[in-house]
């Protein structure tokens, strides 16, 4: 039999380095269109509606943002899952 040790990417996993935009006023914690979906949202700084911003960490259903302008620059090739090796 086979067992695989390749790690399992899902969505959820690849929402780090997404884009979003936030759909009101961020004081704390807000919400956001990332992905066609709304996030509730956190920053440590306030930010106004509309701002585009860049996830940085996502916690259970809550993501963590900065504002997309301070993001640094990603690889825009998402993670790839490895191939199945066989049996």
């Amino acid at each position: 039999f086979y067992l695989s040790t390749d790690a399992i990417i899902t969505a959820a996993d690849t929402l780090v380095g997404s884009r979003g935009e936030l759909l009101g006023d961020l004081r704390d914690e807000g919400w956001a269109m990332v992905r066609g979906e709304n996030w509730r949202v956190r920053s440590a700084s306030p930010l106004a509606r509309g701002t585009p911003v860049v996830v940085t960490a996502r916690h259970g259903l809550l993501l963590d943002v900065i504002p997309a302008g301070n993001a640094p620059p990603c690889s825009t090739t998402p993670p790839q899952p490895t191939p199945d090796k066989g049996a």
